[in-house]
């Protein structure tokens, strides 16, 4: 693969950062009642903490950000350039002349792999052939289907609907920056908590469920894919999806 082509890396990392949001909110709610520009009362020994609330929560939140979009680089996944598809550690290549297709796609890991995992979902990337199986290769960023453009222009892709469900997944980042940073529980506090259950269970049903198996059926209808996927070996980095 020549150098002027675009990297991915594997997003498995970001798996173990989402354990920090929640801490971090436990933080933020554990000091609501104080001045997010005044240190928080907190001392050991003769030690005090003079350090402000909100710089606390800045550096958390920097760390977060470094976790979640920099570790990732350390491990590459896939190359896409003007040759095709190239995915480093299984040295294979899938020319763009072969390839009819392109989609990205959430899957449950016991789908993927067949393991008995119900709440992992991969980020995937499934290049369609003309002739032969599907390839699935999880823990890819969509922004691998705009190289996929970038370097096919004519290529069918799905970037549209998923880019918009892309959207709709991160938006869970607004309320976390909310309660973040002013700390009003209030709202909660006043809403019914049968309400408050009603409407987490609500959102996250169609957040975990709805949204990913629709974007999922439409790809497997349009490409006449059938899921789950073939293992190709047991430490593999790709999967095959027969034709129906």
């Amino acid at each position: 693969m020549p150098a002027k082509s675009s990297t991915f890396y594997s997003l498995a990392v970001r798996h173990y950062v989402f354990v920090l949001p929640p801490l971090i909110l436990l933080l933020r709610f554990a000091t609501r009642k104080q001045d997010i520009f005044s240190p928080p009362p907190l001392a050991l020994g003769s030690w005090q903490c003079n350090i402000s609330v909100f710089t606390i929560l800045t550096a958390l939140l920097a760390l977060l950000l470094i976790l979640y979009f920099f570790v990732p680089l350390l491990s590459p996944k896939i190359k896409i350039g003007p040759q095709g598809i190239y995915i480093l550690h299984a040295n294979r290549l899938f020319t763009w002349d072969e390839i009819s297709g392109a989609s990205h796609v959430v899957i449950p890991q016991w789908q993927l792999a067949g393991d008995e995992n119900w709440f992992d979902w991969e980020k995937t990337l499934i290049i369609h052939r003309y002739q032969q199986a599907s390839v699935a290769i999880p823990d890819i960023s969509i922004f691998s289907l705009w190289a996929c453009k970038k370097y096919s222009p004519g290529l069918k892709t799905n970037l549209l609907t998923q880019g918009i469900a892309s959207v709709i997944y991160s938006a869970w980042w607004l309320p976390f920056l909310y309660f973040l940073y002013t700390a009003d529980w209030n709202l909660i506090i006043s809403i019914n908590m049968l309400n408050v259950i009603s409407l987490v269970c609500s959102v996250g049903i169609f957040y975990w469920l709805i949204l990913p198996y629709s974007i999922c059926i439409m790809e497997k209808k349009r490409w006449h894919i059938r899921i789950p996927c073939q293992r190709q070996a047991e430490h593999t980095v790709y999967y095959l999806i027969s034709k129906q």
